[in-house]
């Protein structure tokens, strides 16, 4: 989990998460105001229920609009929610959103693949090897320039550009619960509740570790907004006047519709890429969440100078990708294609084990243990020292599953800038690994899964600043996630593209390239702060953006947010590549946001 947690985040105001679906966020839109509310009008006075219904009901007619190379979002939405007045010791909130959305992100086929694959049409227009149609030199050209890998499992080639549109209305109910309070140390509350973890208004790692939400009606984000809403029951308890120990149970899982279709969409994506066992079909079946717990206890002492919490979480990785419920199995290369070798394939010339995925029983979310520390230091009464360390113990699934098999070639990464496939090399594979040994591996010491137990470290540092004016923050953050063992490290980095690639990104564990910068800058505006500008920076790995934002209120109801910058990957696009595909480099982003509160 945490996959590619941060590039973006610290565009806009104090922050842009840059996986972070929450409510504008999900539409691409930073923080309306920074992360901060701006809240200008004076408490409601206390009247009954029938002189100022207002009082107990408040609604928020949202848009959000979002454009760039890598993604396209849109959403409208109306968000009521109800707070009745106490009664017998018992509160009461209910809330709901209905709108609509949708969500069009890119994908293009990474640059080497792509002048492959413009080589190799050139060259050979017709892929389909096992058809017998094509010429002797146009089956040498396919296997010497690695044109088996930009075809399809059904001899086609792939298409340079691919789009997924996901789009829906929804009436969702987020929140629908009681509180009661029988003493003065004790809270309990039950029902449908957004789960608030993490102290720091600008970036906490924490909040990252629970459902997030991909829909939303505000142009602004706190962090109940970035919360997908949960059934459970949450006890809290001060054994102390500073010291607070909850503990939350959550039977069934929930995770947003927009989220569900979007993992559906990429498991049918990534299945046309992978050789299954011969007679195995695959199965795009995506598990009920609701087959999940989860479970956290969490401790928190606030300190006159400083807060203190630790937070230990069981559960289910909603916000990554789901893992592929499947086995990998062997067969002789020739039963992946249909009984005949393929004429001048290693198939042919050198009978091997080929590989490929059966029993497959679709996608299932990922089980995580998670631990987390985090400590806010006040050195005055506008500054703070803010420091948290997550540690996610999770399942990754493997970068290269077996491929190349129903063209009799054995699944091959390029190393360095050996010359490959050279005709007056007596070696032709010279500059290859060849992955077969790896696949072998895994059925004898890993159960034949094509996943694997890793361990996933974020933790941040920095300042941040909270003046009558000016919001300022400055963190550095690093993510690291390694195999939990040593073999399965070495699998990991051995099944990853980038390994062979030599790219230096969090992907591979490389270290340096993990770190992220984050500055940000935010300025109130206006008699009663009802505006605001703000600037931001921020890097992680490959990916860095710079932008700027505004916003103001009008009448003290209608909020108008903009959003412009420069970006190379944008929230939400990264988590849907396919093998082969990326996210398109685009570099400019502009999103506007607007809501009128009833």
């Amino acid at each position: 989990m945490l996959r590619k947690f941060v590039s973006l985040a610290a565009l806009g105001a104090f922050s842009i998460l840059s996986i972070l679906p929450s409510g504008a966020l999900a539409q691409g839109l930073p923080p309306e105001d920074g992360g901060f509310e701006i809240e200008t009008e004076a408490a409601a006075p206390e009247k009954s229920l029938l002189e100022n219904i207002s009082q107990y009901v408040g609604a928020t007619l949202g848009s959000n609009n979002g454009t760039s190379n890598a993604v396209d979002k849109s959403m409208s939405a109306v968000s009521m929610r109800f707070e009745l007045p106490e009664l017998l010791g018992l509160k009461f909130a209910a809330a709901v959103d209905v709108g609509a959305y949708e969500n069009t992100y890119k994908l293009e086929l990474n640059n080497n693949r792509r002048q492959t694959l413009s080589e190799c049409q050139a060259n050979v227009p017709n892929a389909d090897v096992a058809g017998g149609t094509l010429t002797e030199e146009e089956i040498d050209y396919f296997y010497d320039n690695e044109c088996y890998y930009v075809v399809d499992d059904e001899g086609n080639y792939l298409a340079p550009e691919l789009e997924r549109v996901i789009d829906a209305s929804f009436a969702e109910l987020t929140e629908a619960f009681v509180q009661w309070e029988p003493t003065s140390f004790a809270t309990v509350r039950l029902g449908r509740q957004p789960i608030v973890l993490g102290q720091f208004d600008v970036f906490s790692p924490l909040m990252f570790t629970v459902p997030m939400k991909a829909t939303g009606t505000k142009t602004k984000a706190s962090r109940a907004d970035f919360s997908f809403p949960q059934d459970g029951l949450q006890l809290s308890v001060f054994p102390l006047p500073q010291l607070e120990v909850s503990f939350l149970a959550i039977p069934e899982m929930r995770i947003d519709d927009a989220n569900r279709k979007r993992f559906e969409q990429f498991s049918a994506l990534k299945g046309g890429f992978i050789n299954y066992a011969p007679g195995e079909t695959t199965n795009a079946t995506l598990q009920d969440i609701t087959d999940n717990d989860m479970s956290m206890a969490r401790i928190i002492y606030y300190g006159d100078r400083f807060t203190l919490g630790l937070t230990a979480i069981e559960g289910v990785e909603a916000n990554e990708d789901p893992r592929r419920e499947a086995r990998l199995t062997g067969a002789p290369c020739a039963m992946f294609t249909g009984g005949t070798e393929p004429p001048g394939s290693e198939c042919e010339t050198a009978p091997f084990t080929a590989y490929g995925l059966s029993d497959d029983e679709g996608l299932r979310f990922g089980e995580s243990d998670i631990i987390a520390f985090e400590l806010a230091v006040r050195l005055s009464s506008k500054l703070s020292l803010v420091v948290e360390q997550t540690i996610v113990e999770s399942q990754k699934e493997l970068g290269i599953l077996p491929f190349g098999a129903n063209a009799g070639e054995r699944p091959r990464v390029i190393t360095g800038n050996a010359p490959l496939f050279d005709a007056g090399n007596p070696d032709p594979y010279a500059g290859t690994v060849d992955l077969t040994p790896f696949f072998a591996a895994l059925i004898a010491d890993n159960e034949g899964k094509p996943y694997i137990n890793v361990d996933t470290t974020m933790q941040s540092a920095g300042l941040i600043y909270k003046g009558e004016r000016w919001l300022l923050n400055a963190q550095v953050a690093q993510r690291i996630q390694k195999g939990a063992s040593e073999q399965e490290e070495a699998w990991r980095k051995a099944l990853d593209y980038d390994t062979y690639y030599g790219e230096d990104t969090e992907e591979n564990g490389s270290g340096a390239s993990d770190i992220i910068p984050i500055v940000n800058v935010v300025r109130l505006l206006g008699a009663e702060k009802q505006g605001y500008a703000g600037a931001g920076f921020g890097t992680f790995g490959q990916n860095f953006g710079f932008g700027v934002s505004a916003g103001w209120r009008f009448y003290e109801r209608l909020e108008i947010g903009l959003f412009g910058g420069l970006a190379l990957d944008v929230n939400g696009a990264d988590e849907i590549e396919a093998e082969g595909y990326d996210t398109p480099e685009g570099d400019g982003y502009f999103n506007l946001g607007l809501n009128y509160l009833f």
